[in-house]
């Protein structure tokens, strides 16, 4: 199965409420990271994001641009406060039960480089998880999970300017 683990785009905190959407800047990066995920070939089956406004319009552009036929829902337990331990168990039963169904998850910071230290038995240093960027790993559910791929905003930018 293939994980892929995103963290939501540029946002603006200065909004109401702690609830905050997207800048247009973070609506950029996520097309450009989904699109750059797409070209892998790997199309999620389904989507799971958490309750926050900009994981949710996050998600909402990975449907448009890289898999419009996944099933999109929100999910408890992928808030930057939640265990990203306990979620790497509900992670592997998902591919165990789920083995043919590629899975992306919107999430937040610290959750995200958290769930690459637990899902990798700390082989892998967990990258700098600026916004819009997206791990790709593989795995089965048992076991440590391989890392595959990892597109930044920021990589994308350094080229374009070069």
């Amino acid at each position: 199965m293939n994980l892929f683990l995103m963290r939501h785009g540029s946002a603006d905190p200065a909004m109401s409420g702690g609830n905050y959407g997207l800048t247009p800047q973070g609506r950029s990066e996520v097309r450009l990271i989904c699109a750059q995920a797409a070209a892998s070939g790997i199309v999620p089956k389904k989507v799971l994001h958490s309750p926050k406004t900009r994981a949710a319009e996050t998600a909402l552009i990975a449907l448009e641009v890289w898999c419009p036929d996944a099933d999109c829902r929100v999910q408890e337990g992928v808030l930057p406060e939640d265990s990203a331990e306990e979620a790497v168990f509900v992670i592997n039963a998902f591919a165990q039960k789920h083995s043919g169904e590629d899975l992306l998850i919107v999430s937040h910071l610290p959750f995200l480089p958290a769930a690459v230290v637990f899902l990798t038995g700390g082989r892998a240093d967990p990258p700098r998880f600026s916004p819009g960027s997206c791990y790709w790993l593989e795995g089965s559910g048992s076991g440590f999970w391989t890392t595959r791929h990892f597109w930044s905003p920021e990589d994308f930018r350094r080229v374009t300017m070069a």
